[in-house]
């Protein structure tokens, strides 16, 4: 994607390398362990038994939370650190946006994680009135 016509518009609205480092060593010890010592064997299975088929399978995301995310409470600290965390400051800058609104400027687009979009709709319907009009997809990769 080349953005070289707005690179003098784009906010990084995602939380810093310093900012991270901190939350991340506020989690218990043992589950930073478990990713450090897991995320290595899960990327080697993923690179050489996953196929684009299986990937796409597990990619799929509604609006609202399906009942196994919400019993889910494995990985609550890291669901804060990576998301809650994360959405706060993204959901931050959006109101950073709306406040100092540009006359003639009428499309804003965000990139980050489908995940994350859960918060951006929450937020942009209940603090700010928006309704959804309207999409567009953008294929991440074709099977």
């Amino acid at each position: 994607m080349n953005l070289e016509h707005v690179q003098d518009k784009l906010v990084h609205a995602d939380i810093g390398g310093d900012e991270f480092d901190e939350n991340w060593y506020q989690l218990p010890i043992c589950q930073r362990w478990e990713i450090k010592l897991f995320a290595p064997v899960v990327g080697l299975y993923l690179r050489f038994f996953v196929t684009r088929g299986m990937i796409a399978k597990h990619l799929k995301l509604d609006d609202l939370e399906t009942r196994e995310e919400l019993l889910n409470d494995s990985f609550d600290e890291v669901d804060t650190l990576l998301l809650d965390t994360r959405d706060e400051i993204l959901t931050q800058a959006i109101d950073d946006c709306i406040e100092f609104h540009q006359p003639g400027v009428s499309r804003v687009g965000i990139l980050y994680g489908a995940t994350h979009m859960r918060a951006v709709i929450h937020h942009l319907t209940t603090e700010h009135g928006y309704r959804p009009d309207g999409g567009e997809w953008i294929d991440v990769f074709e099977l």
